[in-house]
């Protein structure tokens, strides 16, 4: 694994899976991190890029966790007293809640109605000046500080692991707003729509794909794919895309997938990619500070078939946490 400097190009390469060469050239334009080329290498040790110019994509979208009532008429049947430090102790362990729906139902929790300024949803945007390199093991850790993304701020992370062809990038985030639940969108745009497609297998059990050869898409169109994996198939090679598998998700009330991959074509030209939560099913929250992953992570592939995932990790931030969506 190496990571070198070449005039305002960071060319970052290591030894993927089967020994496989991969490449990641990042740069900064206009104050925003890109990757300008993802790469893997010929037999005669060239580059082949599977894509050019890429841009990480996060959207946040935040609410007001509020306990709910079913939490406390047993507290008050059993004489406790409700007092702000309870409720701040326990509104993490709500069941019934839903940040994003106006006005909510009366009766459900204290505190309703809800409003909708308590919502908001805001896009990632960077002032970034230059990036941090870490060695560890046997990753290499790529970082852009100057990240904004509503009420968190923080930096852009990129990670890459020797032995496989996962790449991780993550937005590592704070906020110092209390009672924050959350969600978020995250991925890559700027893929090209020539010769590209993407694939998923549906919960059929059928491949599915689209070519863009339609209309426009004005947001992103969720897929619900078998194993929360699309694939992105370009001349140069192929990119999955796909949620972090163990703490992307919780224990829910019924199993349903409701389409945790994405993609959008932008203009006729080119097309995003990424993981997504469901709009209203699924909020994270957190009583204590520690890291969070948000994400999605991808492994990009010389061929036109998907690589296994890599296993991320997801954890919900609070007043003062870090938190962490990841895309790769």
């Amino acid at each position: 694994m190496r990571a070198d400097l070449d005039g305002d190009t960071l060319a970052v390469v290591w030894a993927g899976a089967r020994g496989t060469m991969l490449r990641l050239d990042f740069g900064i334009e206009n104050d925003s991190p890109v990757i300008r080329q993802m790469a893997v290498a010929n037999a005669d040790r060239s580059w082949k890029p599977v894509a050019t110019n890429l841009q990480p994509e996060f959207l946040v979208t935040s609410g007001v966790r509020r306990i709910s009532q079913q939490q406390l008429t047993p507290m008050r049947e059993g004489g406790l007293e409700i007092t702000p430090e309870v409720i701040e102790k326990e509104k993490w362990k709500v069941f019934w809640d839903a940040p994003l729906r106006v006005p909510g139902v009366a009766g459900v929790n204290p505190g309703l109605p809800r409003k909708a300024d308590e919502i908001r949803r805001s896009p990632a945007t960077y002032k970034a000046a230059g990036c941090k390199v870490t060695t560890d093991g046997a990753r290499i850790e790529v970082s852009f500080s100057g990240l904004t993304m509503g009420i968190f701020s923080g930096r852009l992370q990129f990670t890459v692991y020797r032995g496989t062809n996962l790449i991780r990038q993550e937005a590592i985030a704070k906020t110092d707003e209390p009672s924050v639940a959350y969600q978020y969108r995250a991925g890559l745009k700027a893929f090209s729509t020539k010769d590209s497609r993407v694939r998923w297998l549906d919960t059929s059990r059928a491949w599915q794909k689209y070519e863009f050869g339609g209309a426009l898409n004005e947001d992103p169109v969720a897929l619900r794919a078998r194993n929360r994996l699309a694939v992105i198939e370009t001349p140069g090679g192929t990119v999955a895309v796909f949620p972090p598998p163990h703490k992307f998700f919780w224990a829910r009330e019924i199993e349903s997938n409701l389409g945790y991959v994405w993609y959008r074509m932008d203009d006729k030209d080119t097309f995003s990619a990424g993981v997504r939560h469901a709009d209203y099913e699924e909020m994270y929250t957190g009583p204590t500070a520690f890291p969070t992953n948000y994400g999605t992570s991808a492994s990009s592939s010389p061929g036109n078939s998907p690589l296994a995932t890599s296993p991320c990790t997801t954890r919900p931030p609070a007043p003062g946490s870090a938190w962490r969506p990841t895309s790769t």
